[in-house]
């Protein structure tokens, strides 16, 4: 990515104010899927057939399997879908991006809620740059007129916001998003996405 992305103007930083409030609700519904997936596992695990150990991790090893055969792009690490985001090459349409957010919202909370060994930083940076896409391909489809910066800006800015409120740490994901792109020229709208998601 580069600084050409960074280029905003007032009416994205507007738009930031919702994505950022976007972000921090469905940051807030992914850590509560996973842990009531937690919750059911440790409820499985209390009948006999599923207490050995990894029986569940099996199970959920074998759905985020069955979901890859039918969209790959949802298992993984994800950061080439997050370098095509930034560079604005993820295509597919903006129903294809929907479902790429859902696909890796259910193989992270199979991932985790199971037991299996992962993490939230890189799931979060893919549902992230996916939702930004998805709300600036949105934007450009709804208001052709009014002058949005490319579906990228918010994929960046999304980022900064689902790192920032799955993990409840904004100067992580603020960092990190002005990092990737090498320029502080997007410092005011990353900060309030990431700030928005956080409180929210």
């Amino acid at each position: 990515a580069g600084t050409e992305i960074l280029t905003w103007g007032s009416a994205d930083l507007a738009a930031c104010a919702v994505l950022g409030a976007l972000a921090g609700l469905l940051s807030v519904a992914l850590v509560g899927l996973i842990f009531r997936v937690e919750g059911f596992t440790r409820r499985m695990g209390r009948i006999r057939w599923m207490s050995w150990p990894g029986a569940m991790a099996v199970v959920g090893g074998l759905g985020v399997g069955a979901l890859g055969l039918w969209m790959p792009r949802a298992i993984g690490e994800g950061y080439d879908t997050v370098n095509l985001a930034l560079s604005g090459h993820l295509e597919g349409g903006l129903l294809l991006l929907a479902l790429l957010g859902v696909a890796k919202t259910v193989a992270t909370t199979l991932t985790l809620g199971t037991g299996a060994p992962g993490g939230i930083f890189a799931p979060s940076l893919v549902l992230g740059a996916t939702l930004g896409m998805l709300f600036g391909g949105l934007l450009h489809q709804w208001f052709p007129s009014a002058g949005f910066a490319p579906a990228s800006f918010f994929a960046l800015a999304a980022m900064a916001g689902f790192v920032s409120g799955t993990m409840q740490a904004p100067f992580t994901g603020i960092l990190l998003a002005l990092e990737t792109t090498e320029g502080w020229h997007g410092t005011l709208p990353l900060i309030l996405v990431a700030v928005l998601a956080t409180l929210v």
